[in-house]
């Protein structure tokens, strides 16, 4: 398929596609490029951060090799419609950076090098990465060893956490991969200040509450980027949405957010 008719698939807004398209890219260096990514990912994202526009040019060279995802899918057995949902996230984390910065590009390299590769998936309203454990986890009666298989959720942008896309997403992780027994997710959405931020039955708080809770980390700041796009003063974060406000509130009285990591069963 085209680059144009990719873009259009995912939806990318035409001020972008714009800019996508009229990037200097010629056909053997995309060739070179793309067997750099497959073979030596870090060589080519160093190649790439020496050019003059290093986030457009990788944002240009993901939608491109987007045809060579379609056949790794394929090789998996992932429906046209997850491919192409999946492949939203390059919309999504463009539309971002443009938000973020008034110019055009990605600079989330890594994360969106793992979708296409063929690592990340989304089905419905939650992206799922298959892994293994490398550490045992043991919580009260549950363990669960070296090795067993869990799928670590990513909640990207979007639509609302509501309860019901979250349980049809659950559902279709757990009909897909029928060996797999728990999702792990580690995310400012899980933190516990939570609680005292927002109202009990807020969207986030019950997508909060299907998870067993492991541990927490209060330094990291995710929470400040996700809830006001950046991390700076405290008091200068733009408080203009009731989270942003209670948010700032929470945090200039001297709180801390940070994330949360958890657990929950697939198949209930």
């Amino acid at each position: 398929m085209s680059l144009k008719k990719n873009l259009k698939l995912i939806e990318m807004p035409s001020r972008i596609s714009f800019a996508i398209l009229d990037f200097c890219y010629s056909d053997q260096n995309f060739e070179d490029d793309r067997t750099l990514f497959y073979f030596n990912e870090e060589k080519l994202f160093h190649k790439i951060s020496q050019t003059g526009n290093p986030n457009l040019y990788m944002l240009v060279f993901l939608c491109r090799i987007m045809d060579q995802t379609e056949q790794i899918y394929k090789k998996q057995w992932i429906s046209d419609k997850i491919f192409v949902d999946s492949m939203k996230d390059l919309t999504i984390w463009a539309e971002s950076y443009f938000e973020r910065t008034q110019t055009y590009g990605v600079d989330q390299w890594h994360w969106l090098a793992l979708t296409m590769k063929g690592k990340v998936f989304r089905l419905g309203r939650l992206q799922f990465e298959p892994k293994l454990l490398t550490e045992a986890i043991t919580k009260g009666n549950d363990h669960f060893s070296i090795g067993t298989k869990y799928l670590k959720i990513h909640i990207p942008a979007g639509n609302h956490l509501s309860n019901g896309l979250v349980s049809d997403s659950l559902k279709q992780a757990s009909e897909h991969w029928l060996d797999y027994q728990i999702g792990i997710c580690e995310s400012w959405l899980l933190a516990p200040a939570l609680i005292k931020i927002l109202s009990s039955n807020s969207n986030i708080l019950q997508f909060q509450r299907r998870f067993i809770l492991l541990n927490t980390d209060l330094h990291n700041k995710q929470a400040e980027e996700r809830i006001f796009n950046f991390v700076q003063d405290i008091k200068h974060y733009p408080a203009q949405t009731s989270l942003q406000k209670k948010a700032q509130s929470f945090l200039l009285s001297g709180k801390k957010i940070g994330t949360a990591k958890g657990y929950l069963f697939l198949k209930s």
